[in-house]
């Protein structure tokens, strides 16, 4: 909760290259945590204390900003309009009926295009296809922003399931 709230915890980018051009097209940002004590906190530590404290939901929202902002700093910086940032997104995120409006805030205040944003959601919490899950997943894709499966693989899902869910990578 401290942490959250004196914004010591960072945003790190880590690259998505292209492995036939050898580009980068995108980054994931990931959040990392320097206790002024104990050191380098690692996320497998503090993202599930947060999930089961609710305090993904402050944690996802700054990152979600902190995300936007950087983006659209590259993109004025390398005028490149096919630079993505991908944020990841925790089951009582998208459960959160503030979740669309959290977004729309980070997109505006940054002056991002939605299309310039990926939302990660796991295979699992697909796998769950709990309707306002689907519903939420489907409005971000009406307004421009993607959706991508991460650590696809890793659960339940078939290809043939794919085609149903409102992913776009």
């Amino acid at each position: 909760r401290t942490a959250i709230r004196d914004r010591a915890l960072t945003v790190h980018y880590q690259p998505v290259t292209d492995t036939t051009s050898g580009l980068v097209t995108s980054f994931e940002a990931l959040a990392r945590w320097q206790h002024p004590t104990r050191g380098f906190v690692r996320p497998a530590t503090f993202i599930p204390l947060a999930e089961e404290s609710g305090l993904i939901i402050d944690l996802g929202r700054a990152v979600l900003l902190l995300a936007c902002q950087q983006a659209r700093r590259w993109y004025t910086q390398f005028s490149n309009s096919s630079l993505s940032i991908s944020v990841n997104a925790s089951r009582l995120q998208l459960a959160n009926p503030n979740f669309i409006e959290h977004v729309a805030d980070a997109l505006e205040s940054s002056d991002l295009d939605p299309t310039c944003l990926i939302i990660e959601v796991t295979e699992s919490i697909l796998a769950s296809e709990s309707d306002h899950v689907i519903g939420t997943l489907n409005e971000l894709r009406r307004k421009g922003v993607r959706v991508a499966i991460d650590d696809f693989g890793t659960g339940y899902s078939s290809f043939a399931a794919l085609a149903e869910l409102p992913i776009d990578i």
